[in-house]
């Protein structure tokens, strides 16, 4: 049903993204299919997922990945240590995802700071997210 919609729709521009604190996004969980290759289908069912609801349709990182831009908001204490294995190269199925076009900006915590208190690259402030990344910065 999902994949016949899909089926006539262009690449999409933007994608906005989160990541849980095992690397999963979209209902890509680390042990499953995440569909990353090429030819992979657009729409994956997933069963069994760790995490509630156990059955679940997602995107596949194949067709994530084929957007313009892909970004990812992803804020909480639980997730510092995947946003590090992510960061450090680590495969997880957030890595599987990537944006086609140049990579956006990111944004990185100052070392010692409160949640709500990080600087952009650019100096700006991002307030309220541990950080916003594009999947090309990361990797």
């Amino acid at each position: 049903m999902y994949a016949g919609w899909l089926a006539g729709a262009p690449d999409f521009d933007v994608v906005l993204l989160g990541m849980g604190e095992d690397g999963h996004t979209a209902s890509l969980f680390p042990g499953h299919d995440w569909g990353n290759a090429p030819d992979s289908v657009d729409v994956l069912a997933v069963h069994a997922a760790p995490k509630p609801p156990p059955e679940r349709v997602s995107l596949s990182a194949a067709r994530l990945s084929r957007s313009q831009r892909v970004w990812f908001v992803i804020s909480g204490a639980g997730k510092h240590e995947a946003l590090l294995r992510w960061k450090s190269g680590e495969t997880l199925p957030v890595s599987a995802v990537r944006e086609t076009a140049k990579p956006s900006p990111g944004w990185m915590p100052r070392p010692g700071r409160k949640r709500h208190d990080y600087a952009a690259a650019s100096g700006s402030r991002a307030a309220v997210f541990l950080g916003l990344f594009a999947a090309a910065s990361i990797a």
